[in-house]
């Protein structure tokens, strides 16, 4: 998808198929806000009109400019990249996983597309699930992610949260999971010490290859690394 401007009809900026495009529209009915982002990408522009009499092609106002602008949507042939097929996967694996694993849980949405408001990554699968009046909010990282995104989760976990809650209506966030990579999560579980206890906060490793979680213990981290190494006469002298 590309937008153009409307006077030299020269391309202003495109958002490449390397990631997939999310939109969103919201705002008053007669001018709504439209925003796009991609991984390369992002941009807002208010809609004026649709012009051309094409649904491809709008009229579109930039913030800061008197004169409008034309939005025109091109579509392309577009084939997903093996990443994103793996994170794909890895969201319908993660919902099985937690079936099985919580099986007096209902796993009632799930998803690792980008969100333009609350900026949550696509690197990242988030989803609540319900048992009766109480729910839980989880995010999780696949394996083969960067060691950054990683290291990021926890922050990325708690603005979901944040966001879960916002959502939940009547019900009751009564926890949230954090869920990575089977030997990843001792740097996760030092840090969750700094948070407010009066959040829960259940952290996980998965192990994909037998497709299990495994509760860690954030008690079991600790800041120093001890070891014995024998003592040599010569240290005597």
């Amino acid at each position: 998808m590309r937008r153009a401007a409307s006077r030299s009809g020269k391309q202003a900026a495109e958002f490449s198929p390397a990631g997939v495009l999310s939109w969103e529209v919201r705002g008053a009915d007669d001018k709504p806000l439209l925003h796009l982002g991609a991984e390369n990408c992002n941009g807002t522009r208010r809609i004026l009109a649709i012009a051309d009499q094409s649904p491809d092609c709008l009229a579109v106002e930039r913030f800061g400019r008197t004169k409008p602008d034309r939005l025109v949507i091109v579509r392309t042939d577009y084939t997903r990249s093996p990443r994103e097929l793996s994170r794909a996967e890895f969201c319908g694996q993660l919902r099985r996983i937690l079936a099985e694993q919580f099986p007096d849980e209902t796993v009632e949405k799930i998803s690792i597309n980008a969100d333009l408001e609350h900026s949550p990554s696509r690197v990242y699968a988030r989803g609540v699930s319900r048992r009766g009046s109480a729910s839980f909010a989880f995010m999780a990282v696949r394996d083969g992610e960067t060691p950054g995104a990683i290291e990021s989760s926890l922050t990325y976990a708690l603005l979901w949260l944040d966001r879960a809650r916002q959502s939940a209506g009547g019900s009751r966030i009564s926890a949230l999971r954090v869920i990575v990579a089977k030997g990843t999560s001792a740097v996760l579980a030092y840090r969750l010490g700094a948070l407010d206890p009066r959040v829960a906060i259940q952290m996980y490793e998965l192990d994909a290859s037998s497709e299990t979680l495994e509760r860690v213990n954030p008690c079991a981290e600790k800041n120093v690394s001890t070891w014995l190494v024998p003592h040599r006469e010569s240290q005597l002298l």
